[in-house]
């Protein structure tokens, strides 16, 4: 009888051991699995924060290319407008300026036209027929100035259009790529879009390029660059000649 209840309290006891080292052996699981599910999260926390540092660093670079772009855009139209005012007040000045020197030239003809009177009224017909003959050919020389003036502004103006809707275009794309880059998540798919956003800025940046370069490079068709040019020895516009005179005139200068 005694054998029998050592035996049954024995049992017992090793049943109460059992328990104990499965409880332990589970609250060792239980630890481990709890300091792996933290590791995860600390990894995947950092992961997340770096992504979004570099997301930020990639959306400031691209903040900072597109008004650096912008602005050297912007100088490069200025300048080009700038440039084509120039050009027209230049041609409009020269214009006036010889039609000022052929007002002059003609009130000096009809002064000596009336102190050499006594030549007689066929030199003097012959002589304000030549000069009006002159005014019509400087006038009508005078208003192709112009024309040729206005011309090139309204060409210039629509190269620049024609520039600026270039760069708006590629301005545009860009801003799409980098939306569309921001929003990936497959690393192949965000390389192909870095590939693009460069290419449309590279775009962006040569329309600006060629702007600049149209307006650095002097028009054809010859004549001075816009902005500049070459003036007649001694300064001025290039005067014409003195009027002949006939011998032992004292009015003729």
């Amino acid at each position: 009888m005694s054998d029998r209840q050592e035996s049954s309290v024995m049992a017992s006891i090793q049943d109460i051991l059992r328990d104990a080292q499965v409880r332990e052996e589970e609250e060792k699981l239980s630890v481990q699995r709890h300091a792996e599910d933290e590791e995860r999260a600390r990894l995947e926390g950092a992961r997340l924060a770096q992504e979004a540092a570099e997301a930020r660093l990639r959306s400031e670079e691209d903040e900072r290319q597109r008004r650096l772009h912008d602005e050297q855009r912007r100088q490069v139209e200025l300048a080009a407008l700038h440039e084509a005012t120039i050009t027209t007040a230049k041609i409009d000045a020269e214009a006036q300026a010889r039609l000022a020197e052929i007002a002059k030239q003609q009130e000096h003809e009809r002064h000596l036209a009336v102190v050499k009177n006594d030549a007689g009224k066929k030199r003097i017909t012959a002589i304000a027929g030549g000069v009006g003959v002159l005014a019509v050919l400087v006038a009508v020389g005078a208003g192709m100035a112009v024309k040729k003036a206005s011309d090139d502004k309204a060409r210039i103006e629509r190269e620049v259009a024609d520039l600026r809707g270039q760069a708006d275009k590629a301005d545009a794309d860009a801003k799409r790529l980098r939306a569309e880059r921001d929003n990936a998540k497959d690393p192949e798919k965000i390389a192909e879009l870095e590939r693009k956003l460069k290419k449309a800025e590279d775009d962006a940046r040569q329309a600006a390029g060629k702007l600049g370069e149209r307006w650095v490079r002097p028009p054809t068709g010859g004549g001075a660059p816009p902005g500049g040019g070459a003036a007649p020895p001694g300064g001025g516009a290039a005067k014409p000649p003195p009027p002949k005179c006939p011998p032992g005139d004292p009015m003729c200068g």
